[in-house]
């Protein structure tokens, strides 16, 4: 039937009854059977067969990932343009204020727009590297490599949507009533983003891939094997000490720290290690029948908090080497606020396992909110030349409320004194006009 959006992709299904198809016509890139019914391949190698097979579908992760980060570019430009020309209510004064000066409009935006940015680098680079492994022949890509991208593209493509829905959404909101207007195309955004969470692999089910990478690659660990990453986004695992795991503790107590690159990326990995440990351990008590049940009864609090975790410590990778390569100052000043903003969201999101694991004291969490606001102030200065610099052209954006041009209600006025039928009557009416002459009120 059709769907609830992309109306013009019909789901539909293909039935024969006694017809025959051609071994020619089999798709056989791959595999192929001959003429007398022995099936051969060019890969000898059952794991590697497998990963061939199902390569397009990292290729297709990647790309529906990348098109969930042009969505939230796209959405954000229009909220935030929007936040910059709306005023509403002041603190005293004559003239209202915009609404991108209250706090609360900030921290709604500016945070998404960090993990929009962050988001950028990291799918960019994952698509470079899956490009540079595929143009290797079959028999010099590694499995370690193979195995690395596919957790990488399952972690990226979950992410990366669910973050396009929450983004189009949360603008959405931050336009008030405008924003369910047809002109601002918030809502069309929203509608278009809500499939891919379940296309290409559903999102609750994908991420369970990385989880199930970095679980086999601690076991690896723990048994004293060696723990291969070719991309580096699972090498935190070689910090992993079982005889310390349970006494770890962040090495600063001074907040201001947080804000430092190594102690970053050693906290990350510290947490990500945390909860993988917490996570094999709570598996292991639950196998005591079936492995695929133990699986299941280990997702929530456990399995899932591995992979969203492992998800932001790859995007702060390629958030910092992103900064490292920007050359403009300013850029990069502007560019390192806003992967500080998402790195203290993270671990504002992360609190109760911070907290119980005694890895952070009350006063240092209490001190990360503290910095978050701060940074939301000094964000806003940046605002107007981080939205002209993701912004699509005005043409491409196509909402009346994100136009480059700032004049937001003359915008929104000319897009609906111009629509299609505006000064018309609708059709029926008449149907209704005829009632009301008979009424007794």
């Amino acid at each position: 039937g059709i769907n609830a959006e992309y109306g013009g992709l019909d789901n539909v299904f293909l039935q024969f009854n006694n017809y025959r198809i051609p071994r020619e016509n089999l798709l056989n890139k791959i595999a192929d059977v001959t003429p007398e019914g022995k099936y051969i391949s060019s890969v000898e190698d059952k794991v590697k067969r497998f990963n061939a097979i199902i390569s397009p579908l990292v290729r297709g992760r990647i790309i529906i990932a990348q098109h969930g980060v042009m969505t939230q570019f796209v959405a954000l430009a229009i909220a935030l343009r929007y936040s910059c020309c709306r005023r509403q209510f002041s603190y005293g004064e004559e003239l209202e204020n915009p609404v991108i000066e209250y706090q609360l409009q900030q921290y709604r935006l500016f945070v998404p727009l960090a993990k929009a940015i962050g988001l950028h680098y990291a799918t960019h680079w994952l698509q470079l590297k899956y490009y540079d492994q595929q143009k290797k022949p079959a028999s010099q890509q590694t499995k370690a490599e193979e195995d690395e991208i596919h957790s990488i593209a399952s972690a990226m493509k979950a992410y990366a949507t669910r973050a396009a829905v929450d983004t189009a959404q949360q603008c959405r909101e931050c336009c008030g009533g405008h924003g369910v207007s047809s002109y601002s195309r918030l809502g069309l955004l929203r509608s278009e983003a809500d499939p891919s969470v379940t296309y290409e692999g559903d999102n609750n089910v994908l991420i369970q891939q990385s989880a199930g990478y970095i679980l086999k690659n601690l076991h690896k660990r723990i048994s004293g094997k060696e723990v291969q990453s070719p991309f580096g986004t699972s090498s935190f695992l070689s910090r992993f000490d079982a005889e310390k795991i349970s006494t770890l503790k962040v090495r600063t107590e001074n907040p201001e720290d947080l804000l430092d690159d190594k102690v970053q990326f050693e906290v990350f990995e510290d947490l990500l290690n945390l909860t993988a440990h917490t996570s094999f351990l709570q598996l292991q008590n639950n196998l005591t029948g079936e492995p695929l049940k133990a699986w299941n009864e280990t997702q929530v609090f456990f399995l899932q908090n591995v992979a969203h975790l492992y998800s932001q410590y790859i995007v702060i990778q390629r958030f910092h080497q992103g900064i490292v390569e920007c050359e403009d100052l300013a850029c990069k000043e502007a560019l390192i606020r806003l992967k500080n903003l998402y790195f203290l969201d993270c671990l504002q999101q992360s609190q109760a396992v911070l907290l119980e694991s005694k890895y952070f004291t009350p006063e240092l969490t209490k001190a990360v909110k503290t910095m978050l606001l701060g940074l939301l102030r000094e964000i806003k200065n940046d605002v107007a030349t981080l939205v002209d610099a993701i912004a699509p052209p005005d043409a491409v954006l196509g909402s009346a409320l994100g136009l480059s041009n700032g004049r937001l209600y003359e915008n929104y006025y000319s897009a609906v004194l111009t629509g299609p039928n505006v000064f018309s009557r609708a059709d029926y009416w008449k149907e209704i006009r005829a009632p009301l002459k008979t009424s007794k009120l």
